[in-house]
């Protein structure tokens, strides 16, 4: 049985990133490919999506709830990936995203120019819009964050 190189995906995080969001993704997407396999009693496959953390800088920082994060990548390594993923962010009514993290959009809107999927869940599409990729567009999130 030929072994398929599992998919890239990056998870971008934030000191507004909510923890359980990261580690949740983390987690899920590092067990595809393995974790059904092994609680029905097979051998386990072989790991479909590999799952890294982007930040602005590798400084270890805390996110929401003061969750730690060890970045695996700088947006300055200018990594590329398939898939960039935009977890939920813990933002006030107001707390507009345009203006802060400036390299992080520009490596946002080039990881999309080159091709890669970007996703964004719940909140995280306020980081998205910020990139203007979103402009003239229909999103969702939630709705306290509708104005923004």
């Amino acid at each position: 049985m030929r072994r398929r190189q599992a998919i890239e995906a990056l998870i971008v995080a934030l000191p507004e990133t909510a923890g359980s969001a990261l580690y949740g993704m983390v987690d899920v997407l590092a067990a595809t490919g393995t974790l059904w396999r092994e609680l029905v009693g097979k051998e386990p496959g072989s790991t479909l999506i590999r799952p890294r953390i982007v930040s602005t800088t590798c400084a270890p920082f805390r996110c929401g709830n003061g969750i730690p994060v060890t970045p695996d990548l700088s947006v300055s390594d200018d990594p590329s990936a398939r898939i960039v993923i935009l977890p939920e962010l813990w933002l006030a009514p107001d707390d507009d995203m345009r203006g802060r993290y400036p390299d992080l959009l520009d490596w946002i809107r080039r990881r999309y120019r080159e091709g890669s999927a970007i996703y964004s869940a719940c909140s995280g599409s306020v980081l998205l819009a910020a990139t203007g990729l979103l402009n003239g567009r229909e999103a969702t999130s939630h709705w306290g964050y509708q104005d923004l």
